[in-house]
């Protein structure tokens, strides 16, 4: 009896302290957002400012000529999702619309805790897993810049992008599952450019659901490292190897400038996911959401070469390895 007294006792101050990590991580985001500058910042955000007052003026976005016009997929257009956000916001509270950017902007970073800890759920069951991937992604410097009194699409789709994945690996009604993929994946297309990298992932996630039906999976994973590396090196070499990629300029500087880039963008703890990477490659008996992150993250590679988009097609996947590492340590201890 005493036994079990203290092993709820032991259970209610593990759960207490999970609520109470949980809570000091909203403040953390919260208080992070705090603007130190009087006006909203960056290029992006005074356009979609004028955009979303064009709309609250007039009514309706005047861009649109064509139904492409809503996606961005037509002259003359713009992703229209995130002006229709803000003019929503503003019409509805009356209020400023560069306060409203700002209150958008501490919404997002809010979310992006969210998004981060149920896709890390689905993953791995691991509250260390879940928390360090919450943490390390709402406040990864590329999710802060776009969600620090400076709107911009891509922001949205970044935090997005995780629970588009949670749906996809959920183990809902299939009829279901798909609606609901369908009605995300619209709705992201609305927001950015980005979607196309949707559909890789969605390719990735059936692969393997093919491999591990067909009873492949078992037979291919011992040598699943081989051939992850060998499409890295490929991938890693392209420009090297088709001179494609690379604009201008050596390929090495641009390599260099691309690593640059990434640890600006992920945060000095990106070393952690590459020794995540050659621990999870190394593993002998790999699951199907090892191979799927494992594979997401080396079909993405070449986007490293795109200086200005790369870095952030990359993040979720690069922190998803940082959460691995985290766990590991933690296991250790």
């Amino acid at each position: 009896m005493l036994e079990a007294i203290k092993q709820a006792n032991t259970y209610n101050k593990t759960k207490s302290m999970k609520y109470l990590l949980f809570f000091l991580l909203i403040v953390l985001n919260f208080v992070i957002r705090l603007p130190s500058i009087p006006h909203e910042k960056g290029y992006d955000s005074f356009f979609i400012h004028a955009l979303a007052n064009s709309i609250s003026t007039f009514g309706s976005a005047d861009w649109w000529i064509h139904w492409l016009s809503v996606f961005g997929f037509y002259a003359y257009s713009y992703a229209s999702a995130v002006p229709f956000v803000l003019s929503g916001m503003h019409q509805l509270t009356g209020i400023e619309m560069e306060i409203v950017i700002l209150m958008y902007c501490i919404l997002l970073g809010l979310i992006s805790i969210f998004t981060a800890y149920v896709l890390a759920g689905r993953l791995y069951p691991n509250f260390t897993f879940k928390y360090g991937v919450a943490l390390f992604f709402s406040i990864a410097p590329g999710v802060m810049l776009f969600s620090t009194w400076e709107v911009s699409t891509r922001g949205l789709f970044i935090l997005l992008l995780p629970l588009f994945i949670y749906l996809l690996l959920s183990e809902i009604n299939m009829l279901k599952k798909i609606f609901l993929l369908v009605i995300l994946a619209i709705f992201q297309f609305a927001v950015h450019h980005y979607g196309f990298i949707l559909i890789p992932i969605i390719f990735i996630y059936i692969g393997i659901k093919l491999l591990e039906k067909t009873n492949h999976l078992e037979t291919l994973n011992p040598y699943s490292h081989y051939l992850i590396v060998s499409l890295l090196i490929a991938f890693i070499g392209l420009p090297f190897l088709t001179r494609s990629l690379v604009d201008f300029g050596s390929r090495y500087d641009w390599l260099i400038t691309s690593a640059i880039t990434i640890v600006r963008q992920v945060g000095p703890l990106v070393i952690l996911a590459a020794g995540s990477f050659i621990y999870l490659l190394l593993k002998k008996e790999k699951s199907r959401n090892d191979l799927f992150i494992l594979l997401m993250l080396t079909f993405f590679i070449p986007t490293i070469y795109s200086h200005t988009y790369g870095a952030f097609m990359l993040l979720l996947f690069i922190v998803l390895f940082i959460g691995i590492a985290f766990k590991n340590k933690t296991i250790e201890q």
